[in-house]
């Protein structure tokens, strides 16, 4: 016998084995109590409406196969997907006795109250979304340290997130939050979370200063907020990764930088809804990726820079709501790309046949209600290829409508209200 055989003879490596495998079951059947009680919980205050969770059966001996559960190879319950199941009521109360659950989804049911603080416990949660939903109080999960992925999008939350972040930022990747009540700054908040690529914060009440560095973000949501302040030359920096930029709806001022034309990935930029001021950067007409650009309801002077032109890729120019008057300038009718094209809330008069953008190939979506259009409808506007959504509402055109509306074959929505025309439109599908 050899020494090793001599200090731990067979049956000893006999027995931990057995000692094992049996604190496996145990482990396993642990977890098939623990949802059992998940199911009588949402049973209890579901009683006529039930989602997948009726059919797991109290008879089988593992859940790994009940509808909506996942497990890893030991036969622990690591995930739970209830999104859409009916469920009303508060949150089930002992997740955390679940300990290596990384993935909780009950998103798009009803469930309200606050947030038990049970859920603070399960430290092993990796993804947790808990979107549309009616749960409110303020948000208390500093101990999920291990969150990749947090979706609390439409809810009832308020109050500050300041205890929360960056306390539960190391691995966190994606956060939306967006269409609560969440408020206060959020400066400093967001610095020490190194993975963090995807952001909405919109529809909230957070207000102060943007904080410096989100340009190393891919995707920043912040519309609808109280956010203030101007943006300095040095907010994109040389390595900006941003691919979708929305800070439309907010108290932002000043002039738009022109360091912009540092994210070169950007595909969208929405600035709608605010207080910037002065010339559009030329430098927007370097981003090659650029597909949608909405400028709306600001102070930008009225030259567009002949730079935008290089956008080979825009489908979506907004200039709306800038009091601009005169006719439409005819660079409008060179962005050949487009496909929606807004320019609503202006004072222009005329140019709508000689700035050519009755003429842009791709155009299936015009805008040019509340202006001071007047005289008769262009007939050039039944003759626009792919035109789909025309909308002329609050001018003053006059006269009667061309027989040859009724024969545009893709259109799907035509507005002419609020103006001094006469007739009826006979459609081509009537005749």
């Amino acid at each position: 016998m050899s020494k090793e055989e001599a200090r731990f003879p067979p049956c000893f490596f006999l027995g931990l084995y057995l000692i094992l495998i049996t604190g496996q079951a145990i482990s396993a059947a642990t977890d098939r109590e623990v949802l059992l009680q998940l199911k009588d919980h949402l049973e209890a205050t579901n009683p006529i409406r039930r989602g997948a969770y009726a059919r797991w059966n109290a008879s089988d001996s593992s859940p790994c196969n009940w509808p909506g559960i996942t497990c890893n190879d030991a036969d622990r319950v690591t995930g739970i997907n209830l999104a859409e199941s009916n469920i009303n009521g508060e949150i089930f109360p002992n997740f955390h006795l679940l300990p290596e659950l990384t993935h909780l989804d009950l998103s798009s049911n009803t469930i309200g109250g606050a947030l038990p603080a049970d859920l603070n416990k399960c430290s092993a949660l990796e993804h947790l979304n808990l979107s549309a939903n009616v749960i409110a109080g303020e948000l208390n999960l500093a101990g999920l340290t291990n969150l990749v992925m947090l979706d609390l999008t439409s809810n009832r939350f308020n109050g500050s997130i300041r205890s929360n972040f960056p306390a539960i930022c190391a691995n966190l990747v994606s956060l939306y939050i967006s269409s609560n009540s969440f408020s206060g700054d959020v400066t400093g908040c967001f610095d020490q979370c190194p993975k963090l690529e995807y952001l909405d914060l919109s529809s909230n009440l957070f207000d102060g200063y943007i904080w410096q560095g989100f340009q190393k973000l891919r995707e920043l949501f912040v519309s609808e907020n109280h956010l203030n302040g101007e943006l300095s030359s040095s907010t994109f920096a040389s390595n900006c990764a941003l691919e979708i930029l929305d800070l439309s709806t907010n108290n932002f001022s000043g002039t738009f930088p022109g360091s912009i034309a540092n994210c070169s990935k950007l595909t969208s930029l929405d600035l709608r809804d605010n207080a910037f001021m002065g010339e559009v950067p030329s430098g927007i007409g370097s981003l090659s990726e650029l597909n949608s650009l909405r400028l709306g309801n600001n102070a930008f002077d009225r030259t567009i820079p002949e730079e935008l032109l290089n956008c080979s890729k825009l489908v979506i120019l907004d200039f709306s709501s800038h009091d601009f008057g005169g006719d439409i300038p005819e660079i409008f009718g060179r962005f050949v790309t487009l496909d929606h094209l807004i320019l609503y809330g202006n004072q222009y008069t005329g140019g709508i046949e000689s700035s050519g953008i009755l003429k842009l190939p791709d155009l299936t979506t015009l805008n040019l209600s509340k202006n001071r259009f007047s005289g008769t409808l262009p007939v050039e506007i039944t003759t626009m290829p792919k035109i789909k959504i025309l909308i002329l509402a609050y001018n003053g055109f006059s006269g009667s409508i061309p027989p040859a509306v009724g024969g545009m074959a893709r259109l799907q929505l035509l507005d002419l209200s609020y103006n001094k025309l006469t007739g009826s439109i006979l459609w081509r599908s009537e005749i």
